[in-house]
């Protein structure tokens, strides 16, 4: 029988239908972000879509989203709205980010309108929350949630930022170098392809593009 990904299942084994469960810290003021980061994914009823973001200095951001990155944007607070570069905004309300918009045409268009959300906003973690920890799960295909793999991996090495993939742990069928979001996500360029991995609620959140396909693909993964 082919194993589909759907909404319900998201929400049932990885965010048990809840938003935004880790609070910042105490004394939180959106108008001073550095040193935080945000990890999470909006979910889909084809999917979902990781997010990461790690908050610089000098009202910069890097960022992580589907499968693109940006190692420095410029963003500026409105009250209690996050907008960065005009491409992607971010309303964050009692230290929780409550709405997700991305930039698609004018005026701006909700990302999650139909879907639900599941960010985390908190202080960037001292040591990586994925050196030196191997997940596993399964790979589905977008958009319509039919499984590519049964099982796969991802090993992270210990004190640097390389990754080895594959089907059988201790087997990769391949290994690449990784940029670090903040200690919670990676995003590599394996080949031609694109891929961004975040740490979630003690998972794995990954997707991946397979340019020769022009395809997109998606994991959830646990730790082992």
């Amino acid at each position: 029988m082919k194993l589909i990904f759907t909404f319900s299942l998201a929400c049932s084994i990885l965010f048990s239908c809840k938003k935004n469960n880790d609070d910042a810290a105490p004394g939180f003021n959106i108008n001073q972000l550095e040193g935080y980061v945000i990890s999470g994914a909006v979910i889909r009823s084809t999917g979902f879509t990781p997010f990461a973001a790690e908050f610089l200095p000098g009202q910069k951001v890097k960022l992580g989203y589907e499968t693109f990155y940006y190692d420095s944007k410029d963003y500026v607070i409105d009250k209690d709205t996050l907008k960065v570069n005009d491409n992607i905004k971010l309303v964050i309300k009692n230290k929780k980010v409550t709405h997700y918009y991305y930039y698609s045409s004018n005026p701006y268009t909700p990302g999650s309108s139909t879907h639900d959300l599941s960010f985390n906003l908190y202080k960037k973690p001292e040591a990586s929350q994925l050196q030196g920890k191997t997940f596993t799960g399964t790979y589905y295909n977008y958009p319509d949630g039919s499984v590519l793999h049964n099982s796969f991996y991802y090993k992270f090495a210990q004190n640097t930022n390389t990754l080895a993939a594959g089907f059988t742990i201790g087997m990769p069928v391949r290994s690449n170098p990784y940029i670090n979001i903040g200690n919670v996500a990676a995003f590599a360029q394996p080949g031609n392809d694109r891929e961004l991995m975040v740490w979630h609620n003690g998972r794995l959140l990954a997707i991946y593009f397979n340019k020769e396909e022009n395809q997109y693909q998606y994991a959830l993964l646990s730790p082992q």
